[in-house]
């Protein structure tokens, strides 16, 4: 998943692919908040939210 064109993009996919490894790693059922520190011109604000 982090490999080529698409790791800088913020799309559906790739947050819960991130999301889904964090909560594996961490050992926890769910996330109260998933933070974005960056700025992703290419992807709608719609597809981020």
């Amino acid at each position: 998943m982090r490999s080529g064109i698409n790791d800088m993009e913020l799309t559906r996919v790739h947050i819960h692919h991130e999301v889904n490894t964090s909560i594996r790693k961490l050992g926890l059922k769910h996330i109260n908040l998933y933070q974005i520190h960056g700025l992703d011109l290419l992807t709608t604000i719609d597809e981020i939210l």
